[in-house]
């Protein structure tokens, strides 16, 4: 039986996350040291490969789902992120500071605040038509 797109999506979110777990559970310095900081080395090479690969994420959910239903879910996924980060408020505070400090917040960010009100309005459209 083949898998749909959106189930080979989901099988292999799946793997890479079990497969961290296990790591972070046996070894997590190994995780820290040949994963976490190659991302940060490479930060932004890697922000454009997962952009991209939101983009093919999204095209795909698009074939069955409504951007308001990935809306939804979406809040689902933040919700757990931000339940997993507000674990280490202490840590995140200095950040938030320094984030707070930075004259080029919206310069930095400005692709990433883009794509959201696109989002956001498209839904809007959705819900309000």
């Amino acid at each position: 039986m083949g898998y749909t797109p959106i189930e080979w999506i989901a099988l292999i979110f799946i793997i890479i996350s079990l497969l961290k777990i296990i790591i972070l559970v046996i070894n997590k310095n190994f995780w820290i040291n040949k994963v976490s900081k190659r991302i940060i080395k490479h930060g932004h090479s890697i922000a454009f490969i997962m952009l991209v690969l939101a983009l093919i994420v999204l095209y795909f959910l698009l074939k069955e789902l409504t951007i308001v239903q990935i809306i939804a879910a979406s809040v689902f996924g933040i919700l757990l992120v931000g339940f997993g980060m507000l674990q280490y408020t202490k840590e995140l505070s200095p950040l938030i500071k320094k984030i707070q400090k930075d004259p080029h917040i919206l310069k930095r960010s400005w692709i990433y605040i883009l794509i959201w009100v696109i989002i956001l309005l498209w839904g809007l459209k959705e819900i309000l038509m």
